[in-house]
């Protein structure tokens, strides 16, 4: 890295070759140095756009799997229990359908927002997939796990939609500890909401009653 006049940091390629005698001996030496700012900040770009997803901002599945394993060795290390919960849209094809998927990008943005502000900084959330949101919440409570997925239910039910009006999620949890993988805790979690779905829709299942 090398700095402009004005103060600018920018990133530099340097080639240096030694210019020798007729019997090796060093004489010289010649820098080239090539401005690669540019292919720097592309770099930045493509690393982001494969750790977050393009629509919503959130980290992408790939990001948020590798979220869920970091939980998974900080249950490892200290015995503490985390909360992961999959949210699903209900009848999200219905809205592309009848209102076309630019309605139903912007559904998915408002969403997104809505999770945002109901949970805290240090709680978890990616984008799983379509219309599938996970949340990974640091809470060992289930109670209190369920108190907080409840709260996000009901202000995504009382949310106005532009052109769509009101619409409901489906949320499936489960805990993750030390005695789980990640994997197995997802599917426990992904059995949930499954069942939140063919029981009626608008509500939220933990795995653990199942």
């Amino acid at each position: 890295w090398n700095r402009h006049k004005n103060g600018d940091l920018y990133a530099v390629m340097t080639t240096l070759s030694a210019v020798r005698d007729s019997a090796g001996k060093p004489l010289q030496y010649v820098g080239l140095f090539a401005d690669i700012t540019a292919n720097k900040t592309h770099q930045r770009q493509l690393e982001h756009m494969a750790h977050f997803d393009a629509l919503t901002g959130l980290p992408n599945r790939r990001a948020g799997l590798d979220i869920l394993n970091h939980a998974w060795s900080t249950a490892a290390r200290s015995g503490q229990v985390f909360s992961v919960m999959m949210v699903d849209v209900d009848h999200f094809k219905k809205i592309n359908d009848n209102y076309g998927h630019l309605f139903g990008d912007e559904v998915l943005l408002r969403i997104a927002d809505l999770m945002r502000q109901s949970f805290r900084s240090n709680d978890k959330l990616f984008r799983f997939g379509g219309e599938e949101f996970v949340v990974l919440l640091r809470c060992p409570h289930t109670q209190a796990a369920r108190s907080a997925f409840e709260r996000l239910r009901n202000r995504i039910a009382q949310h106005d939609f532009p052109q769509v009006g009101q619409l409901t999620i489906s949320i499936g949890y489960t805990a993750i500890d030390a005695d789980d993988t990640p994997s197995v805790a997802f599917e426990r979690a992904d059995l949930a909401v499954y069942n939140a779905k063919s029981e009626g829709r608008n509500r939220t299942v933990a795995h653990a009653d199942l």
